[in-house]
């Protein structure tokens, strides 16, 4: 399964999401929303936003969020 996570440069919580999500066996794509307008309108004031399927989880993107929208998409 492909994740996807939304965020930009500078960006600690961005950064600790990212660090986490690593730690699963999951291909991830990191997407920096600072150069799109449209994506900054979209997740600006969201980030970093996860995308698992057709579902998006929002910060603070903590361990226990990271394992249960991967437990639902499994």
């Amino acid at each position: 399964m492909k994740l996807r996570l939304f965020g930009k440069p500078g960006c600690h919580l961005c950064e600790d999401a990212e660090a986490e999500l690593r730690r699963w066996p999951h291909e991830l794509e990191v997407i920096d929303i600072s150069n799109d307008q449209h994506l900054v309108a979209e997740y600006g004031l969201r980030i970093p936003v996860l995308r698992v399927g057709k579902n998006e989880y929002d910060a603070p993107l903590t361990r226990e969020v990271i394992a249960r929208a991967l437990r639902g998409h499994g």
